[in-house]
């Protein structure tokens, strides 16, 4: 691949994933990028970070009715952090 991409995945009942917190996992996260460029697998890590440290964005996407929603929510993120 040429470029990061992420793949995102909700479960609204949560899943047991050994949380730091132990609490069930809502929301998955997947990132891959090109295997010879590590920083820009970093970038895109922090750029997601960044999205999903703000609780009103996780929790907007754990009520998100579809993907195209989710990814909205996304966005509007990233256009509010970036003005």
């Amino acid at each position: 691949i040429s470029k990061p991409r992420f793949a995102l995945g909700v479960s609204k009942a949560g899943i047991e994933a050994e949380a730091p917190d132990n609490k069930p996992v809502h929301i998955f996260l997947v990132v891959v990028s090109p295997e010879n460029e590590p920083n820009v697998h970093l970038e895109a890590l922090s750029a997601a970070s960044r999205v999903f440290l703000k609780e009103k964005v996780r929790d907007n996407i754990n009520t998100a009715d579809n993907a195209d929603e989710a990814m909205r929510i996304i966005r509007d993120s990233e256009k509010e952090a970036h003005g």
